[in-house]
């Protein structure tokens, strides 16, 4: 069953409209919008707003990026939950210990951040 959305009916309006569609039909209009100027600037406001408010996380992530550029760490072939042989993701349990992490794929990565 395709999400609802909402929608104002213009400016300072009251009225919500509330309509029903799929998630493939959602992700292009979406897209489209992120091709836009206005969509383009508003992205990345939300970006840069969600880095600075979780810099800890950011901090991290590129810490753990330097250090594979670096040759000290390298990342696994094989993912830690499922042990396919895949390409794998840096997962932290701790953000304040960056270079503790666990190596999922994409998969297991994404149901093991919901799950938690």
């Amino acid at each position: 069953m395709p999400k609802p959305y909402s929608k104002s009916k213009g400016r300072g309006s009251n009225v919500i409209y509330v309509g029903y569609m799929c998630r493939g039909c959602n992700t292009a209009r979406l897209r489209r919008y992120r091709l836009t100027e206005v969509g383009r600037a508003n992205t990345n406001k939300a970006i840069k707003k969600s880095i600075s408010k979780h810099r800890h996380k950011q901090n991290a992530r590129q810490e753990v990026h330097r250090q594979i550029r670096l040759g000290k760490i390298s990342r696994s072939e094989v993912c830690a939950k499922c042990l396919k042989k895949k390409l794998t993701e840096a997962h932290h349990e701790d953000y304040s210990k960056p270079l503790d992490v666990i190596w999922l794929c994409h998969q297991c990565h994404f149901s093991h951040s919901v799950n938690s």
